[in-house]
């Protein structure tokens, strides 16, 4: 990282405008040549050490970007960071180097001055949020987004020769030593046995129980086998005695961990092996938990992916549909064992006869979790399965925005006589009188 830095000199400029000087005679009429305006330049100087070791970013005894690059930027602010001077410039590629650029304004004596480094000219308080996990390479590693340095220094001194357009000045600091602003993290992530996790993380976010400090969205499944299995680099912001939570997305698996008393120093470098604990929140263990007798009507609502996993929101992998009605006996009748009713996230058809509705909604394409009840098929829903489902989810208005319920007439399996069958219409009540050639919307279910 970004900088320890030794023996630096500071050159910054700063441009004034003045008007142009014109002298004219009265006997000729002939008028000066007229001169560009010359700036008013000033120079600082600021003397640094590198100080050795003291460069703490340093991972298995290298150091990463340990030296400048020529062209690297380094910003000058007031203390506050709330006014920027300038930006200057690395001159040359080495340990040391002279910084130069242009100064917007001029400093004071026994002004404070902030010096800060950034890879990018972009806030980095956005790049903890997109980071790739790795420490040099890719497009968001490290070294690209989060390795930034600060100095302070404090204005000496401030010379001004005048010259015949300007003004030249000279600003003398004391020295100044860049500190890193954040400390790198080798996450060794594992199972809870100590088993490599079955697959890359695909994303992965480190919060303090109130907000997140690091959240890695597209984390390249390259990083698995760079890294090494179930590592990742993370450069994280220094903070001291905190519970951290981490919660990491793997396949369609959710893993989860907690460790109090976290701290973090900034130009730190740590190695830590963390045991995740995957989170089976799943429909057989949902069943499990109503064959006992435990309440469960909590989960009336939460979402349900292609492999039964279930989650309050934003289920991880495809999402299938919702849990819609629990029981302790068979939700239907003709599958045994059957303890959940699970409401389609979509609907089959958005305009079939009362005959074809049944064809739609047994072929409908979501897949259908393993391991429930058998028969497992989807249905047309009957008019009290469906009612159930409504009431359980609160009434209908909130089960029409929870399930993204069109504002149309949807068919049930209940047939009222030869010529008509029983349908909701778009406010929630029950008819009989719709003929069953009548083409309205389909949405099956899967009794588990």
């Amino acid at each position: 990282m970004k900088k320890f830095i030794t023996d630096i000199r500071v050159f910054g400029m700063l441009f004034i405008t003045t008007a142009t000087m014109i002298s004219c005679s009265s006997d000729n009429d002939i008028t000066e040549e007229q001169h560009s305006d010359e700036p008013q330049v000033y120079t600082m100087t600021v003397q640094a050490s590198k100080g050795g070791n003291t460069r703490a970013l340093s991972l298995d005894g290298s150091m990463l970007n340990a030296t400048w690059t020529e062209g690297d930027a380094v910003r000058v602010y007031d203390s506050s960071r709330s006014t920027q001077y300038g930006t200057l410039n690395a001159q040359s590629t080495g340990a040391s180097t002279t910084l130069s650029g242009t100064l917007y304004r001029v400093p004071t004596i026994g002004q404070s001055l902030l010096l800060e480094y950034l890879p990018s000219p972009t806030s980095y308080t956005r790049y903890y949020f997109q980071q790739d996990g790795t420490l040099t390479g890719g497009e968001y590693s490290i070294d690209k987004t989060c390795d930034n340095a600060t100095a302070t220094v404090t204005v000496n001194a401030v010379n001004t020769v005048e010259g015949k357009y300007g003004s030249k000045s000279t600003i003398t600091t004391t020295d100044a030593t860049f500190e890193n602003q954040q400390a790198i993290v080798k996450f060794i992530l594992r199972q809870s046995d100590g088993s490599v996790l079955p697959s890359n993380p695909t994303a992965l976010t480190i919060s303090d129980g109130t907000s997140d400090i690091v959240k890695l969205t597209e984390i390249p499944d390259a990083t698995y086998t760079t890294n090494g299995d179930g590592i990742l680099y993370i450069a994280i912001p220094g903070f001291s005695d905190k519970v951290v939570f981490l919660t990491a997305i793997v396949g369609t698996a959710l893993y989860t961990y907690e460790k109090a008393n976290v701290t973090f120093e900034n130009s730190k470098y740590y190695a830590i092996t963390v045991k995740m604990t995957k989170q089976n929140k799943t429909l057989a263990s949902l069943k499990d938990k109503i064959n006992s007798g435990e309440d469960c009507s909590s989960y009336l609502g939460w979402e349900v992916n292609s492999d039964g996993v279930i989650a309050e929101s934003d289920v991880i992998g495809t999402k299938i549909g919702y849990v819609g009605y629990i029981s302790t006996s068979d939700v239907d009748s003709e599958v045994s064992g059957s303890r959940i009713l699970v409401l389609a996230s979509s609907d089959a058809s958005s305009g079939a006869a009362w005959s074809s509705a049944f064809g739609a909604a047994s072929s409908y394409s979501a897949a259908i979790p393993s391991g429930g009840a058998t028969p497992a098929h989807w249905f047309l829903p009957s008019m009290s399965q469906l009612s159930a489902i409504i009431s359980a989810l609160g009434n209908y208005s909130a089960f029409k925005t929870k399930v993204d319920w069109a504002s149309a007439l949807y068919w049930s399996s209940s047939a009222y006589d030869a010529d008509h069958a029983n349908a909701i219409d778009q406010d929630g009540n029950w008819s009989y009188y719709h003929f069953k050639s009548g083409e309205y919307h389909v949405r099956a279910c899967l009794a588990y």
